[in-house]
């Protein structure tokens, strides 16, 4: 739902409006197969997000935004937040904390996808890391 490619958008730009941030998604692709013709569409709805500015929460992996498309609909943007490099860690043990938290956020956004399609569940969008 930045700097992830091929698994749904790279952040390309954001900025303040009133209460709201502007984020825009780059390479983004729907997590189905649609049609050529519904494909269009369906993309124009997730690449211009209104993001609420202080109403994010941080999880495991991540944080998760309340943001709104367009359309008016409501969405949960997740953010992959990775780990910082700690004080004497060696380049490898942090490459390995970084890797490993990309395969976490991986699983979760495969999971989300698998429910999405149940009534209760939000759509997902991956934005990838900031």
């Amino acid at each position: 739902m930045s700097g992830f490619v091929n698994k749904g958008g790279a952040l390309a730009s954001s900025g303040a409006v009133q209460g709201m941030r502007l984020v825009r998604v780059a390479d983004f692709s729907a997590p189905l197969s649609l049609s050529d013709a519904d494909r269009p569409s369906y993309v124009r709805r997730f690449v211009t997000l209104f993001v609420s500015q202080g109403q994010a929460h941080r999880g495991g992996t991540g944080r998760v935004e309340h943001a709104r498309n367009a359309q008016g609909e409501h969405l949960a943007l997740k953010l992959l937040s990775l780990p910082h490099r700690r004080d004497g860690e060696t380049e490898d043990d942090h490459e390995r904390r970084v890797r490993a938290s990309r395969s976490a956020f991986e699983r979760e956004y495969e999971c989300h996808i698998l429910l999405s399609g149940l009534k209760g569940f939000p759509p997902s969008v991956w934005p990838g890391h900031r």
